[in-house]
């Protein structure tokens, strides 16, 4: 195991990156008296057990140029798992990439008279990026947000009252404001449009949101210039469930999680470990407490034929590989499959294939769970 302090240090020749710096002493923080409530704890003595690369820089603090420190608070459990990851200061487009990072980081038990303790600490996240102009900009506070749904209607369709629930909360945390196409300015406003379409076929629902994120004044950008900083972002986030219940959850939680992505790209971890957690990155799965596992713990019970290439993907002469998550129920069979990775004309299909296969149930203390685990797949042309 090695420290917090020599693995952050590790980190600070990746550039254009949010990276931890050294720590604000946590001794401020007043115990309120309770056996539960936190310790106080220097974030420098914690131990890692698993660390999180810092993930791409934030579309939307890209653009603008934005750089800055971001002042987080940890309160890490008995266990050594991040319970809460909190912004006290700092840009707000650079907060949620901050505690999305650090909260996938894990840490040795802190042991206090003996016992493992719930302990509490603050600690430094800088964000700096290559070729940042020399004097610093306010960034923009303004949004236009245009949105096509495809079926228009139907039961995948979300009704105005649920879009402007979800387009809330991305204001909210990202401390912008939605004004429309003509109160936009060049420099002061973000375009961000999205597509939302669900196919249903074959007793499968498949929900894909593709995002494009800019400046409004590069709003009729189709592409980047190789060589020089991006001033436009595709984002691409694909989910399929078997069967139509809860589709119109299934997808508000797609495009939850791809307005998210905008202000914090997913960490990509190291060390990764089959986990007893229970996963609470959405209601459903909280509610059904859904457990990691690694592949290796899951026997396969039947692999279905490999299915055909796609079309349009031979056709493009597309392949690579992609990584899905998928969620089976206590029986064994796969409810679930979102795309972490891959080229995007293969995800329909590898999250199809993956819907098709069958598991023995997942136990945990013998008990069958509701569980999730992570599928490679390979896409090679011949």
């Amino acid at each position: 195991m090695r420290s917090a302090a020599a693995l952050l240090a590790c980190l600070c020749s990746l550039p254009a990156l949010a990276q931890p710096a050294s720590t604000v002493p946590s001794g401020s923080t007043a115990l309120l008296g309770g056996s539960s409530d936190p310790v106080p704890y220097d974030f420098q003595r914690l131990v890692v057990r698993k660390q999180a690369e810092p993930p791409p820089y934030p579309p939307l603090a890209r653009f603008a140029n934005l750089e800055g420190e971001v002042l987080l608070r940890l309160t890490i459990s008995r266990l050594g798992w991040v319970e809460r990851a909190e912004a006290l200061e700092g840009p707000r487009l650079l907060r949620e990439a901050a505690v999305a990072y650090l909260r996938a980081w894990t840490f040795q038990p802190v042991l206090v008279d003996g016992k493992p303790a719930r302990v509490q600490c603050d600690l430094r996240v800088p964000f700096h990026l290559d070729g940042a102009s020399g004097v610093p900009q306010p960034p923009p506070a303004k949004v236009v947000v245009e949105v096509v749904q495809n079926p228009t209607d139907g039961p995948a369709l979300l009704g105005a009252d649920r879009l402007e629930a979800e387009f809330g909360r991305f204001l909210d945390r990202s401390g912008l404001t939605r004004v429309a196409p003509m109160e936009a300015g060049p420099k002061d406003t973000f375009h961000l449009g999205l597509q939302i379409q669900v196919v249903r076929a074959e007793g499968l629902a498949l929900c894909q949101v593709r995002e494009r994120c800019s400046l409004w004044e590069d709003r009729d950008l189709v592409e980047n210039t190789p060589g020089k900083p991006p001033r436009i972002a595709f984002l691409n986030r694909v989910v399929g469930q078997k069967g139509d219940d809860g589709l119109q959850d299934l997808v508000a939680g797609v495009l939850k999680q791809s307005l998210d992505e905008v202000l914090a790209p997913p960490p990509r971890i190291r060390e990764v470990r089959p986990s007893a957690a229970p996963v609470a990155s959405d209601p459903v799965q909280k509610a059904k407490g859904v457990v990691d596992f690694d592949f290796s713990q899951i026997r396969v019970k039947r692999q279905p034929p490999a299915p055909r290439y796609p079309a349009a993907a031979k056709e493009a002469r597309v392949q690579g590989t992609v990584v899905l998550d998928l969620i089976i129920n206590p029986q064994g069979e796969p409810i679930r499959a979102e795309a972490r990775e891959g080229p995007v004309p293969l995800l329909p299909t590898a999250i199809s294939y993956a819907l098709a296969w069958q598991f023995e149930p997942a136990k945990l203390n013998g008990v069958p769970q509701y569980a999730r685990f992570r599928l490679t797949m390979p896409f090679r042309l011949r």
